[in-house]
């Protein structure tokens, strides 16, 4: 989704994994960004090596470290010479198309797309999930079906290019967390009236140091710049932006004269005051500084400027020699993101793979280019992120789809008693393996709270049947984690409590109940791959699972468990009481007379008492993959 520099990139990796390939695209041309960027020339990438490149990354550097080895400016090079577009070297290693087009670049992406898959004018704004998993998308009465889908929308920079920020709102709607947006690479705001004096002016082999109001040196750099009506821009400038934080003040220095010591520049100053030594002072500078930069210079000095140079102080030419070196220029802003190069900010990379750039929360999802929180300096060393993370989500999410075409449904059922790890596992193994996961559980724990709220025994054979049919009782999945809804509220957060876990207990034992959610839960099952857990998804719900598993452990164990997790939600309880308590719930399951707790004839008996959480899952990895193959 998104036909810029990551998602055409994205596509074509994708389609040389022999992929089928849909490139979704709100605006009327692709690539629109990318046909501006460098100023209408396109400065590709860097000609330096993945730890150059690294180097000037200036947020989550170290997550980028596998795509862009694997991916490095010298195979982005060569990718785009494969594509028919020569590139040459400038200053700075900047690598630029030797037509200086970016129409030429932007054009052979769109062309090698269009031959290999096809690109759909769609503005989506859903991602559609079945099972938690990735199903598709929809834009307003089209939705297109998908096994895996790459996020490419970029960030809030340039919105008329389509970077309108549509796909932070679609990652926070699938559980990701989104740092928020602000502009990087962008020019900066001055109160000082002499930016607008000196509007235009171009300083070239200057170093800018960025400094905090405090004073404390946040920056600094050897390049160009520019004044502006509003105060600072050019590449310096944009670098700059990176190292700031919104809403607070800075200060920007320029040494005017970085090639010389402040001794060799008093020797010049000297020298020149010595040949001018009858001239006005402001008539003394014009080989030293460009013609716009005098007046505010001599202003600035605080020498009157119809004074002798012959007149001139010691003390007054060293103050003129401290402004040459660090000439002031207060900073109180950053221009409005419309303006920025790039967007500072996006999608938590920690919830995303480095390797594959897959969403660590969604199956099937993926993200590459600017939505992710990364950024870089100027000099090609953004459109490198987007080449490399594009084309890794390509490949990956090609070699998600081919895994997901080729998978058998299955069906897994997993019973055991309370704290036996079966809701944990069975949401590890539905991640890893691309099933759906169903927490049963969870429905009847949502059943036992209203059942509470109503004010009503558990247990009581009459009210809580009569109860059913007016429950709202919903079933979402946000982020790849099923969610359980009563009417519109979300009430998964309240259904781990105690309480709520002995009416869930006592209410699952009704036959009533039982009945009312046995064909919801049977109806997922019939539809894709799942893996699902309770106390009787074996025995009564799947009987006929392709593979059922009964997770144990001692009451002991499982009390330990459910001790320490209390411990972590804040609601800590006497290990004794969790005991005691574990051990009645235990009597409870195995002794109701509608689907008691018991391991199903066929059920693989797995003991995790002695198990840490990874060999337990590495044991049901392995049961499902077998199964599999049979």
């Amino acid at each position: 989704m998104g036909g810029g520099a990551a998602g055409l990139m994205a596509a074509l990796a994708a389609a040389e994994e022999g992929a089928e390939v849909l490139v979704l695209e709100g605006q009327e041309r692709p690539a629109r960004k990318l046909r501006i960027t460098g100023k209408g020339r396109c400065n590709v990438t860097n000609d330096c090596a993945p730890e150059d490149v690294l180097k000037n990354v200036t947020r989550n550097a170290r997550f980028l470290n596998s795509a862009i080895r694997a991916f490095p400016p010298a195979e982005t090079m060569a990718f785009f010479e494969g594509l028919g577009v020569p590139l040459k070297t400038e200053r700075g290693n900047r690598v630029f198309p030797v037509s200086d087009k970016a129409g030429d670049v932007a054009d052979a992406l769109v062309s090698a797309v269009e031959q290999r898959g096809r690109i759909l004018r769609l503005r989506a704004g859903e991602i559609l999930t079945e099972g938690g998993a990735v199903a598709g998308v929809r834009g307003g009465d089209t939705a297109v079906e998908c096994r895996s889908l790459i996020l490419c929308t970029g960030g809030l920079s340039y919105p008329k290019t389509g970077s309108t920020g549509d796909g932070y709102a679609m990652a926070r709607t699938l559980g990701h967390s989104v740092t928020a947006p602000t502009p990087s690479l962008v020019p900066l705001t001055s109160p000082d009236g002499d930016c607008a004096a000196m509007q235009g002016l171009s300083l070239r082999n200057v170093t800018l140091t960025l400094r905090e109001a405090g004073g404390k040196k946040v920056w600094s750099e050897l390049g160009e710049m520019q004044f502006a009506h509003f105060g600072l821009t050019g590449p310096l400038v944009l670098s700059a932006s990176a190292h700031m934080e919104a809403g607070k003040r800075y200060l920007a220095e320029i040494d005017l004269k970085p090639g010389l010591t402040e001794e060799k520049l008093d020797g010049r100053l000297l020298r020149m005051f010595a040949e001018n030594r009858n001239r006005d002072f402001r008539n003394s500078l014009d080989d030293l500084l460009p013609r716009s930069l005098i007046p505010v210079i001599v202003r600035r000095s605080g020498i009157p400027p119809e004074t002798k140079v012959h007149d001139i102080t010691r003390p007054q030419r060293l103050g003129l020699l401290a402004l040459l070196k660090r000439f002031p220029v207060e900073i109180d802003g950053l221009r409005p993101i419309e303006e920025a190069v790039i967007t500072r900010g996006g999608v938590n990379v920690k919830e995303v793979d480095p390797k594959t750039m897959a969403s660590r929360l969604v199956p099937g999802l993926f993200f590459a280019g600017e939505i992710l929180d990364l950024d870089a300096y100027t000099g090609g060393f953004n459109l490198q992120i987007a080449w490399s993370t594009g084309r890794a989500a390509g490949k990956a999410a090609a070699a998600y789809a081919e895994r997901k075409r080729n998978m058998k449904n299955i069906q897994v059922a997993i019973d055991g008693p309370g704290g036996a790890g079966k809701s944990t596992m069975a949401r590890a193994l539905a991640k890893e393996c691309g099933l759906n996961y169903v927490d049963t559980g969870a429905m009847y724990r949502a059943i036992g709270l209203a059942v509470l709220r109503a004010g009503l025994d558990p247990a009581d054979a009459v009210g809580v049947p009569e109860l059913l049919p007016s429950l709202d009782l919903g079933i979402r999945y946000i982020g790849g984690e099923q969610r359980m809804f009563l009417g519109q509220e979300d009430v998964t957060p309240l259904i781990r409590t105690p309480e709520v876990s002995a009416a869930a207990s006592a209410v699952s034992a009704q036959p009533p109940v039982r009945a009312f959610l046995l064909k919801t839960q049977q109806d997922l099952a019939e539809e894709c791959s799942v893996v699902m857990d309770g106390r009787d998804i074996g025995t009564v719900v799947l009987p006929h699972a392709h593979l059922k598993i009964f997770l144990t452990a001692t009451a002991e164990e499982r009390a330990r468990r459910r001790f320490l997790e209390l411990q972590e939600r804040g609601t800590p309880q006497p290990y004794e009481q969790v005991l005691r308590e574990m051990n009645e719930r235990d009597e409870r399951d195995t002794k109701r007379a509608a689907a008691p707790l018991r391991a199903a004839e066929d059920a693989v008996l797995l003991d995790t008492t002695e198990l840490t959480p990874e060999e337990v899952l590495a044991k049901l990895r392995q049961l499902v993959r077998e199964r599999r193959e049979e």
